[in-house]
């Protein structure tokens, strides 16, 4: 049985992989944040308008 904690922790998971994939991408480590579990400690908020602003830049770069 999946309960919805157990969705929601999967979905952030998938969102934070998500980001370091994107930041490797587009070749953007941000000095304020050194390892992965840094952003474990966002809001879901945070880690989506900075998702989007990762996608954006791969956009502007000539990304896919």
């Amino acid at each position: 049985m999946v309960t919805m904690n157990n969705y929601k922790y999967g979905t952030r998971t998938k969102v934070i992989r998500d980001i370091v994939r994107l930041e490797i991408e587009v070749r953007f480590i941000p000095i304020h944040r050194e390892t992965v579990e840094d952003l474990d400690t966002w809001t879901d908020e945070y880690l989506a308008r900075y998702r989007w602003q990762l996608l954006e830049l791969r956009t502007r770069c000539g990304g896919n």
